[in-house]
């Protein structure tokens, strides 16, 4: 998936996203609740990974980086 690296907190080698936000019944924007967990994706941990860093500061906010090799990831 993208460059084939897993997520290493680096933002330059797996694909991410930042400032994540949603929106509640009101339509207010309103940052991830403290429940987000970290491993989410059902696929062998060879294939993908992703990895959801809270509040990684000012310059990303809420962030979460995903990638890895794919392929073949059977037994």
């Amino acid at each position: 998936m993208g460059s084939g690296l897993f997520p290493d907190h680096s933002y330059i080698h797996a694909c991410y996203f930042r400032y994540i936000l949603y929106q509640d019944k009101k339509r207010k924007k309103v940052e991830p609740a403290e429940y987000m967990t970290e491993n989410t994706l059902n696929v062998p941990a060879k294939c993908y990974a992703i990895k959801y860093y809270e509040y990684d500061g000012k310059e990303a906010r809420h962030a979460l980086e995903f990638g890895g090799p794919g392929g073949y990831c059977g037994n």
